[in-house]
């Protein structure tokens, strides 16, 4: 798939050195993400603070790769939640916990699936 670099660029604000395409292979995100969906993301970096009811992408040494709409709860702790309520697979994240995720992402694209 090719993209021009300067459209990329002004669409998302940052340097197309930061986006990567992944392809959606669960459901826990319908109706907003479907199997086959390429979604954009732009990579995370340190001391990046998340933002609140946005889609991000996780990595976990025991759950693999996930992507989960965030939300933020005022005792620190971190929600990683599906938006398909027919297939629940959310995780809480307390702050003792947080090292074992890393932050893959935020997804700033979604390319629908044909």
């Amino acid at each position: 798939m090719a993209y021009n670099r300067f459209q990329l660029q002004r669409e998302t604000g940052v340097s197309p050195d930061r986006l990567l395409m992944l392809t959606v292979a669960g459901t826990s995100m319908v109706p907003t993400l479907y199997p086959g969906d390429r979604v954009m993301i732009v990579t995370h970096t340190d001391g990046e603070p998340l933002m609140d009811r946005v889609i991000y992408v996780f990595h976990h040494a025991l759950n693999g790769v996930i992507i989960k709409r965030i939300r933020w709860y005022k005792d620190g702790t971190l929600s990683l939640e599906s938006d398909n309520r027919e297939d629940p697979s959310d995780f809480e994240i307390g702050p003792d916990e947080a090292h074992e995720w890393k932050v893959v992402g935020r997804v700033v694209r979604v390319e629908k699936s044909l």
